[in-house]
């Protein structure tokens, strides 16, 4: 059984009691926020999240603190570091772009981790075919950790860009990992199905 949780929506301290009674019979995964200048509260520093190695150690540490264990079978990156198009934004706009923490970095810190047995694997999320690849690359040339899963969204409102990725996953061996697929339970609720799919095409 895989047990996610995440720090980001509030989830990552309902699994805490008795936990370590499951570890044996659970993959248990959670995520290092990716670039925010909004979620700073996350951070002792109250500095502007990045994907580096100080952030990614604090948000370790406070992971295995706040879930009452001694590592993380998972560890995946929410979002890029860099600038990609998310949350609703359909195109990627040249304009936002901004000097990002290097693929080899992220890994090293992560290495530093598996190292110290804290984390056992870890995997990308929101990512787009370029960025794995990146990863995949600074993997095999520095002798890092690979990635070994990508969750992106999927769900029957928003399949364009799982299913673009699939043709770069399949031959690095990635595994796939999907949400939300039931599109956050709209599909079964409220507004007309032509409503919420108009909605949803800017996931795409």
């Amino acid at each position: 059984m895989i047990l996610e949780e995440n720090f980001c929506i509030g989830k990552e301290t309902l699994t805490d009691i008795g936990l370590s009674c499951f570890m044996i019979q659970v993959i248990l995964a959670t995520k290092v926020c990716g670039y925010s200048e909004k979620s700073s509260y996350l951070r002792d520093s109250a500095k502007a999240l990045r994907v580096d190695a100080a952030n990614i150690k604090e948000s370790v540490e406070k992971s295995l603190k706040r879930l009452n264990t001694d590592y993380i079978d998972l560890l995946q990156i929410h979002w890029p570091d860099r600038y990609v198009s998310l949350f609703g934004e359909f195109f990627y706009d040249p304009s936002k772009w901004r000097p990002s923490v290097p693929f080899v970095e992220q890994l090293k810190a992560f290495q530093e981790l598996i190292n110290e047995g804290k984390v056992r694997y870890i995997g990308v999320s929101n990512e787009t075919s370029y960025g794995v690849m990146e990863f995949v690359h600074a993997a095999k040339v520095e002798g890092l950790p690979k990635i070994v899963s990508i969750q992106n969204s999927y769900s029957l409102l928003v399949r364009c860009k799982f299913e673009r990725g699939n043709r770069t996953l399949y031959p690095v061996s990635q595994e796939t990992w999907p949400y939300p697929c039931s599109a956050r339970t709209w599909i079964c609720s409220g507004p007309s199905i032509c409503n919420q799919f108009d909605h949803w095409c800017n996931f795409c």
